[in-house]
């Protein structure tokens, strides 16, 4: 850690997905909402894109992969 928080984080930290699919109730999600994005994990939309009239959404919790443990385990 060099104790610079920008320096620690995970390359994979920025993902960028264009051509996403949504259904369309996706549009009515407000600032503080969470929304659980399929295999992804839990989002939440980004208060200061919003103002600026974009909508990004962080990714708050990661889902976990169990069968990727389990399959570990087999030796699979």
């Amino acid at each position: 850690a060099t104790g610079n928080y920008l320096d620690d984080l995970s390359a994979e930290s920025h993902v960028i997905l264009t051509n996403a699919k949504a259904e369309v109730e996706i549009l009515k999600a407000q600032v503080g909402d969470y929304l659980q994005f399929i295999r992804n994990g839990y989002f939440c939309l980004d208060s200061k894109s919003w103002e600026q009239g974009n909508r990004v959404y962080n990714r708050t919790v990661t889902l976990r992969d169990s069968w990727a443990k389990m399959k570990q385990k087999m030796g699979l």
